[in-house]
């Protein structure tokens, strides 16, 4: 059997098992996601079992195919049949064999490096980090998991386009989820509930108004108020009645409307100027939230700068 996970690494796959890893269909490699990193791949049934070990809690979310499907791990064999949507955890530090038949299929891979389960656990939970581990699921259905592993695939895909933002947001919840569901700790204890003072809010919606430009993480704006992302981002929904993402979106798309009117810049420098990907990603979420295309704004902006 061939070992496809080092230790140590988060390795290529298609450098290992070329005839089993076909075409990566997108990676996280380069967008510097914290605490994470989501390799999406199309793979075709292997000629013999190979060894999953490594140094991180991997999360496979099945994304298309049919296929039967075997791992072997603890001394134990599972087996069922795969059709898509289907979930496999595999802790960090276990060893297991996968085979399967059946058609070629598409999966996520989603490595949680240590460091940022641990702060999750810590920030949710009253136990030692270091003494909670997550269990093994096989070939699980969960409608959760389900629609948190195809909203990661689809921005895998996207290259990426909502930003890191979003993708950190996802992660935690994920983590959030798989220890309640799937892990050794005993309880998740909140923490207390209170609401944002009006300088603490001003003092994030200045920090997220300043950088529209520039990717914003999760932790960055927690830091700000002292506070776990996850605790940060109930509270901020209760302040503004949005999520962080949401927010930030908002505010770019504002500024962006702010830049189109003035009709001294194109679309694709309004999109930089805002922290979008690209004009195609401006727009798509423009027309959502103001009702019109950025093309019009900016006709319209152009037309009255040369009446003026």
């Amino acid at each position: 059997m061939t070992d496809l996970f080092d230790t140590g690494n988060v390795p290529l796959g298609a450098d290992v098992l070329p005839r089993i890893f076909t075409h990566l269909v997108g990676s996280s490699d380069q967008w510097n996601w914290e605490g994470m990193l989501a390799r999406s791949w199309q793979l075709e049934p292997p000629t013999e079992p190979f060894v999953v070990h490594h140094a991180y809690d991997l999360v496979i979310f099945h994304g298309q195919g049919t296929l039967d499907v075997q791992r072997q791990m603890n001394g134990r064999t599972e087996r069922g049949r795969s059709f898509g949507g289907e979930v496999f955890l595999e802790p960090k530090g276990e060893s297991s064999a996968y085979s399967w038949t059946g058609t070629p299929m598409t999966n996520l891979h989603l490595y949680l490096f240590p460091s940022f389960v641990e702060r999750v656990i810590a920030e949710m939970s009253r136990g030692d980090p270091s003494r909670v581990a997550f269990v093994p699921r096989f070939n699980e259905r969960d409608p959760f998991l389900e629609q948190l592993g195809s909203l990661l695939m689809a921005e895998v895909a996207r290259r990426g386009s909502q930003g890191n933002l979003y993708a950190e947001s996802l992660a935690t919840t994920l983590v959030l989820h798989l220890l309640r569901t799937s892990s050794t700790v005993s309880a998740i204890h909140a923490e207390p509930s209170r609401a944002f003072t009006q300088g603490q809010l001003a003092k994030v919606r200045d920090y997220i108004n300043d950088r529209l430009d520039q990717p914003i993480h999760l932790s960055e704006l927690a830091d700000l108020v002292a506070l776990s992302t996850t605790h940060f981002s109930r509270l901020f929904k209760q302040s503004t009645g949005a999520a962080p993402y949401h927010y930030v979106i908002q505010s770019r798309v504002e500024r962006a409307n702010f830049l189109l009117r003035k009709g001294d810049m194109t679309l694709l420098e309004v999109a930089g100027a805002v922290g979008f990907a690209d004009q195609s990603h401006l727009a798509r979420h423009f027309k959502r939230i103001m009702g019109v295309s950025p093309n019009v704004v900016l006709r319209d902006g152009k037309n009255v700068q040369k009446r003026g």
